[in-house]
């Protein structure tokens, strides 16, 4: 059950690789040095990584294509997608994006209606579901023909995408759950920031400690209770599964490691340190522009490490950063694993071809990597990494590191069944009954539980 990865098979894994143990001596955590010039092939001693061009047709192509993410992000797809279309002026791209919730209930909506864009940006809590249900395109075929050619990239990498012997869905960065503060706003509190080998136990007295310290309608954290990347790290650092049985048909913990970790977020939020549940909600899909973190409401956010660099575009204070609190005991698993975004194609799609020819580009050229500048983490093309590592910014560095610090002690990614999504909503929706008090601890977990029982049963 407690599964641990060598740094070797991480590495390879993250596409961290060489161009991790390169940031060692480029970047250290707080604060990043100054931004080195990269260097030319020549002065590095290694090919870079060629422009590829793709094959010149006379028809003419609409490709839909559909992504998450806040307006930062919109701006790097664009610049992508722009300069694509002048390279292949037959080419033309319909943009359809999202912050993330939405993005998903629109992207149900296109399914459930037959109307899914040719190109999906795809998650791996939820590729199960879409694959088993026959929207996503099997990638093996393409791979195979060097179509989308994945020979620079770890075989870790590229089957990280793959479920059930199936490549369903290609890498676009690496990152892991984190926890952010407002380095300039806890020195004004004269508090420390948390150190990377804090506990659970710890986060709760340093959350206690700045609340008293804020003004009105001020809190000392985000609420972040039902956000999947903070309690699936806490459930596996206690050494269970999410999930376990025949088909992953049940849940791997019991009612009461729900409970202990509810209860922590409860008394959070009972000493006034949390939002109340309705402001929390107000804030759950706003953009990073328009988050509690940006807009000074809050000093801590767990988030993916990734983020931190969108938070800080809109920022005047330094963002710091920390792994996720740790477990228990020294001994405890971390619970960390990498996740990312992720390309895939509509199974019905008519375009395979130039689907597969613009994510080839997408993953391996050099000029699409330079605007994309790591925004889902390193890349898994090694001659990309190598390339990039040198030009990365200060806040996309400190997630860099992170990664790179906690590779040791990095887990394989969870198993999940074709329900997950739906698991964690569960999750969500029990824990805010609780949080607006229409529940009690016990009745809000025995909810959970039972409504999660069906949905992995039916």
């Amino acid at each position: 059950m407690n599964h641990k990865i060598s740094r070797r098979r991480l590495l390879r894994m993250a596409a961290v690789g060489s161009g991790a143990l390169a940031l060692a001596a480029c970047a250290a955590p707080t604060p990043p040095p100054a931004v080195p010039a990269p260097q030319s092939p020549a002065e590095s001693g290694d090919e870079a990584a060629a422009p590829t061009s793709a094959p010149e047709t006379a028809q003419r192509v609409t490709l839909r294509i559909t992504w998450w993410g806040g307006e930062p992000r919109h701006k790097k797809y664009n610049a992508i997608l722009d300069l694509y279309q002048q390279l292949k002026p037959n080419i033309t791209f319909e943009r359809e994006f999202a912050a993330g919730p939405p993005y998903w209930e629109k992207l149900a909506t296109q399914v459930a209606a037959g109307n899914v864009p040719d190109l999906i940006h795809m998650h791996q809590d939820r590729v199960n579901e879409y694959a088993n249900r026959g929207v996503l395109l099997p990638l093996d075929p393409l791979v195979e023909s060097g179509k989308i050619d994945l020979t620079d990239w770890p075989k870790g990498t590229v089957d990280a995408g793959k479920r059930g012997g199936k490549n369903w869905m290609i890498a676009l960065g690496g990152t892991t759950a984190s926890s952010m503060f407002n380095e300039n706003w806890l020195k004004t509190l004269s508090i420390q920031p948390p150190a990377w080998t804090w506990k659970w136990a710890d986060f709760t007295t340093l959350i206690s400690e700045i609340q008293p310290k804020l003004a009105e309608k001020q809190y000392a954290c985000t609420d972040q209770g039902a956000w999947s990347g903070a309690y699936e790290t806490y459930i596996r650092q206690l050494g269970f599964d999410l999930y376990q049985g025949e088909n992953l048909k049940e849940l791997g913990y019991p009612k009461e490691v729900v409970a202990d970790y509810w209860s922590m977020w409860e008394g959070l939020r009972k000493a006034g340190a949390l939002p109340p549940p309705a402001l929390s909600q107000e804030f759950m899909n706003a953009t990073h522009a328009d988050s509690m973190l940006a807009k000074k409401m809050v000093p801590v956010h767990l988030m993916s490490a990734n983020q931190l660099q969108i938070f800080q575009e809109f920022m005047e204070d330094e963002l710091g950063i920390a792994p996720i609190p740790r477990g228990p005991k020294a001994d405890s698993p971390s619970g960390d694993h990498l996740g990312t975004a992720w390309i895939s194609i509509y199974a019905k799609t008519q375009h395979v071809d130039e689907s597969a020819e613009f994510i080839n580009w997408f993953i391996n050229d050099p000029e699409p990597a330079k605007i994309y500048a790591a925004e889902h983490g390193l890349p898994g093309n090694k001659k990309i990494v190598d390339m990039i590592l040198p030009t990365l910014n200060a806040p996309t560095r400190k997630g860099v590191e992170l990664v790179k610090a906690l590779a040791d002690s990095m887990m394989p990614a969870p198993d999940r069944p074709t329900q997950a999504a739906q698991v964690q909503s569960a999750w969500t929706d029990a824990y805010f009954e609780l949080a607006f008090g229409r529940l009690t601890l016990k009745e809000a977990v025995d909810r959970y539980f039972d409504d999660a029982q069906r949905i992995l049963t039916t």
